[in-house]
């Protein structure tokens, strides 16, 4: 049995994309918690990594069923500055994604393949996470997707583990540069989001 659900793609050169991570929690009576990070690393459909164990921890403390994971970059990449040049990857990649429960609305097809993701995955959203970090603001990607967020009506849903100091970005899941984890306690309401893409 998978460990995961995931709906990705491989370009031929090896440049590798995740566009959507499903992982059903063991308990809760929550529906789905979205995590929306910066870019994949090594989780897949049969391994974890450290960071997607960390998110399914705090979904499952905050009594969350289903814990969905999407990026602000589809490409694969745990160091950022040895990513391609292609960082939202193929527009719309051949061959579809069997398996994909986000795959099969079809709406929203004008959008590229990771954006289509990212807002189908926020429409069935009970909570949204963003948690990409200070460097989520690398050609202002962060708030284009926070904008759509908000056009699409998720305002009320859209949570974070407060701004990083320098970027004001929302906070990783992840500690950097030797800071400490995000507790499940830290989430609050991104109450000043409008605020926020408009300074």
């Amino acid at each position: 049995m998978a460990l995961h659900n995931v709906c990705s793609w491989e370009k031929p050169a090896g440049h590798r994309y995740r566009y959507w991570l499903e992982a059903r929690l063991s308990s809760g009576s929550n529906g789905i918690c979205l995590f929306l990070m910066l870019n994949p690393n090594r989780a897949d459909w049969d391994r974890s990594d450290e960071t997607i164990d960390r998110c399914k921890d705090l979904a499952q403390e905050w009594d969350y069923r289903t814990l969905w994971v999407c990026n602000l970059f589809p490409v694969r990449g745990g160091n950022w500055d040895t990513l391609p040049q292609d960082r939202m990857g193929p527009c719309q990649p051949g061959g579809g994604f069997a398996g994909c429960v986000l795959c099969r609305t079809g709406s929203q097809s004008d959008l590229h393949v990771n954006d289509r993701h990212l807002m189908e995955a926020a429409g069935h959203a009970d909570r949204i996470v963003c948690a990409w970090g200070g460097k989520g603001g690398f050609e202002g990607r962060g708030r284009e997707v926070v904008r759509m967020l908000v056009g699409a009506g998720c305002e009320n849903r859209l949570y974070t583990f407060g701004l990083t100091k320098i970027e004001r970005q929302p906070r990783h899941a992840k500690p950097q540069l030797r800071g400490q984890w995000p507790r499940a306690s830290d989430l609050k309401r991104w109450t000043e989001v409008r605020a926020w893409l408009d300074p």
